[in-house]
């Protein structure tokens, strides 16, 4: 059974170079000043060997900010 657990940026880097195993980390890269029309890159990797397992390109709207949706974090954890 898959969980998620949010945790801050500074645990997020640490479980990555620390390899750490089960585990998947999440990046967002978007513009220091995002807005309507901008876009924005969604990743994923594992963890323990830094493969790359989700990317999403969005466009940022009034439904869709900058970073994860409720929506897609629910079908992630599945």
């Amino acid at each position: 059974n898959t969980s998620l657990h949010m945790v801050s940026a500074s645990q997020t880097d640490s479980v990555y170079t620390d390899h750490s195993p089960d585990a998947v980390v999440g990046y967002v890269i978007a513009p220091f000043l995002p807005g309507k029309g901008s876009i924005c890159y969604k990743l994923l990797f594992e963890a323990d060997t830094h493969k790359l397992c989700y990317l999403r390109k969005d466009k940022i709207s009034d439904k869709k900010s900058e970073g994860f949706l409720p929506a897609e974090l629910k079908m992630l954890g599945k």
